[in-house]
C-alpha cells in the first residue's frame, strides 16, 4: 500500500537529489560550489526526469508529499518549462504555490495543479508574472479553501480568473493581497465584499478602487483589522 510521508517542499526533494548526484561523484563541499556547477547537477537531475524511460527519479521527485511548491527557491537555476508542466501537473496535495516572474509557468500549467489540489491548496501567490492571463475553464474545478490570495504586478490577471476564486473560497479567505494590478474593474474588486471572514486586506495601486466599492467591502468584512489602500484614489 501507499506509504504516508512527512510533508515536504519540491525545492528540499530536489536539492536532496542534487546532494545524492554529488555524493554518488564524491563533491563533498557542497556550499563551496561554483553556482555552474550546481546548474549542471540541476541540469543533470531534471534530465532524468524528462526521460520516460527513468520513472524511479521521476516519481521519487513527484511524489504526494509535496506541500510547498516555492519558485523563488529556485531563482538561481535556469528551470525549463517542461520541468513545471511535470510538477504542476502531477503534484495532488499541494498547500502553499508561489510562482514569480523568474519561473517558466503559463496559465495552463497553473489551470491543471488548481484542479488538481483543489481541496488541499491553501496559499496561492503569485508574483509578477502572466499566468492566469487566459480564461480559466471552470470554476467547479477551482480551489475552494485559500486562505491567502496574493497576486502582485500581474498586469495581465484576467477580471473573472480573481472572480472565480473569490468565490470558491469566499468563506475561507483571510488574507487579499492585490499589488498593481490595474486592470481589474471596481466591479470585481466589489466581488471582495464576498470574503466575510476576511482579515488582512492590501489593495496597493488599485486603479479602479473608488469610495462605493471599499465602503460596500467594509460593510460586509466585519472581521478586518488590516487594511493597506496605498496610492488608491479614495478620499477614506
Amino acid at each position: 500500500g501507499d506509504k504516508h510521508t512527512a510533508p515536504c517542499s519540491l525545492y528540499d526533494l530536489c536539492l536532496s537529489r542534487i546532494l545524492l548526484y554529488a555524493a554518488q561523484r564524491t563533491i563533498t563541499d557542497f556550499n563551496n560550489l561554483p553556482s555552474d556547477i550546481i546548474q549542471d547537477v540541476f541540469d543533470a537531475q531534471i534530465s532524468h526526469m524528462e526521460d520516460n524511460t527513468n520513472m524511479n527519479t521521476l516519481e521519487c521527485l513527484l511524489t504526494p508529499a509535496i506541500t510547498t511548491i516555492d519558485s523563488f527557491l529556485f531563482q538561481d537555476y535556469i528551470v525549463p518549462s517542461s520541468f513545471w508542466e511535470k510538477v504542476l501537473h502531477r503534484c495532488k496535495h499541494v498547500r502553499n504555490l508561489i510562482i514569480d516572474i523568474n519561473q517558466q509557468v503559463e496559465s495552463f500549467m497553473l489551470e491543471s495543479i488548481l484542479n488538481n489540489c483543489k481541496d488541499d491548496l491553501r496559499n496561492l501567490s503569485v508574483y509578477n508574472n502572466n499566468v492566469l492571463s487566459a480564461p480559466l475553464q471552470s470554476s467547479s474545478n477551482m480551489p475552494n479553501k485559500l486562505i491567502i490570495l496574493q497576486f502582485r504586478e500581474c498586469k495581465k490577471l484576467l477580471d473573472r480568473n480573481l472572480v472565480m476564486l473569490l468565490n470558491e473560497s469566499r468563506d475561507s479567505l483571510l488574507h487579499i493581497h492585490l499589488r498593481e494590478c490595474p486592470q481589474l474593474l471596481s466591479l470585481t474588486l466589489s466581488c471582495i465584499a464576498w470574503c466575510s471572514n476576511l482579515q488582512k486586506l492590501n489593495l496597493v495601486a488599485a486603479d479602479h478602487l473608488d469610495d462605493d466599492t471599499f465602503s460596500n467591502i467594509a460593510r460586509s468584512c466585519t472581521n478586518l483589522v488590516h487594511i493597506n489602500l496605498s496610492y488608491c484614489d479614495i478620499s477614506g
